[in-house]
């Protein structure tokens, strides 16, 4: 089940942020695929890895607006930059007409900084799909960058499959 663990407010905040802990499924399943693929030696921007990370947060932003129980013009969206403009606090940000919200209200009280624990279980099987979309994906990349031949590309579909 979905559940608020953490709720905060800074007056000085501008904008509204969702968190996610991290220690779900479909992050670990994630990470391990980033992890065995050498996603991080690659001198290349994956779109492989672009499309998992896409998809995670696509699932991730409609639970959100479920438990956060969001007007339907409010749009919950990803950003590396939410909490820190370097990157260091990456979360999901509230918009509504294109703005960020500065609070949300959750029982009545405003917060700007929400934790929330995603029983995200139920979605790995969605998260298992995109990752051999994804394998395919990565397969056609390291070939046109020349970091695989076709023998390769074949051998790791066999073990896809």
């Amino acid at each position: 089940m979905d559940k608020i663990t953490t709720t905060n407010i800074n007056f000085k905040s501008r904008k509204a942020v969702v968190y996610v802990e991290t220690k779900n499924p479909v992050d670990q399943l994630i990470a391990k695929w980033f992890s065995d693929n050498n996603i991080y030696r690659l001198e290349f921007k994956s779109k492989a890895w672009s499309y998992i990370s896409k998809k995670r947060n696509a699932l991730f932003a409609e639970r959100i607006n479920k438990l956060l129980k969001l007007a339907p013009d409010q749009k919950v969206t990803f950003s590396y930059t939410a909490g820190c403009s370097c990157g260091c606090s990456p979360g999901f940000l509230i918009k509504q007409n294109g703005r960020n919200i500065p609070r949300i209200s959750i029982n009545g009280q405003l917060f700007d900084s929400i934790w929330v624990d995603i029983d995200s279980a139920d979605l790995v099987s969605n998260i298992q799909e995109y990752i051999i979309k994804a394998n395919k994906k990565l397969s056609t990349e390291l070939i046109a960058n020349g970091l695989s031949n076709d023998e390769d590309m074949i051998n790791s579909m066999q073990l896809m499959a």
